[in-house]
């Protein structure tokens, strides 16, 4: 009986196997981050999308668009975005990828803030302005003055629909009906009467105002200053917002 001789592989074989080895590892590596970009362009898009929708909402309920910060203050956005920056002011927004992100996508819209809810209540004289109190604030000092147009409206009647409570007084003055006299009368007579915080809105103080050639924040930062218990407060970009600022009880 023949015994058989194994001499293994051939050159020509081995070489065989060694490419077919290196088409399928090619394939796997090519397949895997195909799967890879396709997850990451997936995970753009629906994060662009989130952040498109958050600033809209916020435009709904607030009457303006925001910075992401203020975004989640405001609740429509759960959390800040890893891979996007998201700005925004009274009349616009952009979304763009974040400084080492892979997304390529963006955003912006340029278009007219929607026409904020109207106010409730019956405007009261305020030193000499038309002003509008909190339904349930105290009844002592003059604590806190809230300036703006669209977007602090907007804030405003969210915030008193929402039936909370605080014990401070506070007046809104929509920055339309004021001028450099009435204004310095209202703050000079609510500092003697308690005043503590001057909060506006920088993205409704768009124009000079009225007797003046400066903004209205630029003419209430002296009028500030010059009481130590006073505190100009800016409503934007920083996610302080309306309920903080009043100290909401409930």
């Amino acid at each position: 009986m023949k015994q058989r001789k194994d001499n293994g592989f051939t050159l020509a074989e081995l070489l065989i196997v060694i490419v077919i080895l290196g088409i399928l590892a090619t394939v796997t590596v090519f397949a895997v981050r195909g799967v890879t970009n396709r997850a990451n362009e997936v995970a753009c898009d629906v994060e662009l999308d989130q952040l498109a929708k958050a600033e809209e909402v916020h435009l709904v309920q607030r009457g303006t668009y925001a910075d992401e910060a203020d975004l989640i203050t405001a609740g429509t956005l759960s959390q800040p975005s890893t891979l996007y920056d998201a700005t925004g002011d009274i009349s616009s927004f952009s979304i763009t990828a974040s400084a080492g992100s892979t997304c390529s996508g963006s955003i912006s819209d340029t278009g007219t803030p929607a026409t904020p809810p109207a106010m409730t209540g019956t405007p009261v004289n305020f030193h000499g302005a038309s002003a509008y109190r909190f339904p349930t604030g105290g009844s002592g000092n003059d604590e806190i003055i809230v300036i703006g147009r669209d977007a602090a409206q907007a804030d405003w009647v969210a915030t008193t629909d929402a039936g909370v409570t605080t014990t401070r007084r506070v007046h809104f003055i929509n920055i339309d009906d004021l001028d450099a006299a009435t204004l310095n009368n209202v703050v000079s007579n609510a500092q003697n009467n308690g005043l503590t915080d001057i909060a506006i809105y920088l993205g409704d103080d768009t124009t000079d105002l009225t007797g003046t050639s400066a903004s209205t924040y630029d003419f209430l930062l002296p009028l500030a200053s010059a009481d130590a218990n006073t505190t100009l407060r800016t409503m934007s970009g920083s996610g302080f917002n309306l309920q903080a600022l009043i100290g909401i009880t409930g």
